[in-house]
């Protein structure tokens, strides 16, 4: 069991769900894409739930938080989809603003490529 001094220590740190969000919200930022990840939704606390399973077998107060049910299984299944179809959604997400970024530039140098035309020449 943890010391009221570990304890301690861990509330310090920032959350495994708080990493994750952060953690998609920068990969969709750099992408040039919004975050699909949001505070408050299904998804988030599907997954808060799920690092609360988590928590509870990995730092038990007593005995019986190291019993998982048969619902903290089912929940930890529908985590597993959660977590993909965000990941999914994440790459397609940056990978359709990587696309729009691309094209813009292309059609940019498209642009720039033109050539300057003289008013009256032929």
């Amino acid at each position: 069991m943890l010391s009221e001094k570990e304890k301690k220590t861990l509330a310090g740190r920032q959350g495994a769900l708080e990493g994750a969000f952060n953690g998609l919200d920068l990969f969709m930022d750099v992408g040039g894409a919004s975050t699909l990840f949001k505070v408050g939704t299904h998804e988030w606390l599907v997954l808060k739930n799920a690092i609360g399973i988590r928590n509870r077998i990995t730092h038990p107060s007593n005995s019986s938080d190291l019993n998982i049910s048969n619902s903290d299984l089912l929940h930890l299944r529908s985590t597993e989809v959660v977590i993909l179809e965000l990941f999914a959604s994440s790459l397609e997400g940056a990978g359709q603003a990587l696309l729009r970024s691309a094209s813009s530039i292309q059609e940019q140098q498209a642009s720039n490529d033109k050539p300057n035309r003289v008013p009256g020449s032929n």
